[in-house]
């Protein structure tokens, strides 16, 4: 939901999202994100199911979003086609998670040649936490640091 996704049509992708779940009755949490930085396959999407990794989406439509609940809902991947790359652990330097492991014909996403090389620091938790949302940032080890000297009183070293 970052402005390149916005300027794709993420916002359409993400309303077709929240309407879907809402007319299925579906217990899914639709959360926007930022920017992956992979802004040429924008909309991007992101699909996690417990135990597995988190699957990166891309050029997402509002009409693809019956077929990717459908199939998530028999226990499908969605469409290939759609599919761009899978992340199965994080390191959000403020804590580290674990999304879970399989999908080996997925790519991972530092396999993608546009990632290749690349070292994620700044902007780490972008596309993958939303950004207006605090608790999440808490969940990943956010203020962990200011937390130990309010609280415990005792600088981090």
């Amino acid at each position: 939901m970052g402005t390149c996704g916005t300027g794709n049509g993420a916002e359409a992708v993400y309303h077709a999202f929240a309407s879907e779940i809402d007319a299925r009755g579906l217990a899914v949490q639709l959360a926007p994100v930022g920017c992956f930085g992979y802004c040429a396959e924008e909309p991007l999407v992101n699909v996690w199911v417990p135990g597995r990794p988190l699957l990166m989406l891309r050029r997402v439509q509002p009409n693809h979003v019956d077929d990717i609940l459908h199939g998530l809902a028999q226990g499908q991947l969605p469409p290939a086609e759609l599919i761009l790359c899978k992340i199965e652990e994080w390191d959000h330097l403020t804590g580290h998670v674990k999304y879970g492991y399989g999908y080996p014909d997925v790519p991972s996403w530092n396999e993608i040649p546009f990632f290749d090389g690349q070292v994620k620091i700044v902007l780490r938790n972008c596309g993958l936490i939303n950004p207006d949302d605090i608790e999440e940032y808490i969940a990943i080890g956010g203020y962990q640091a200011l937390y130990k000297v309010l609280i415990d009183q005792n600088p981090p070293s």
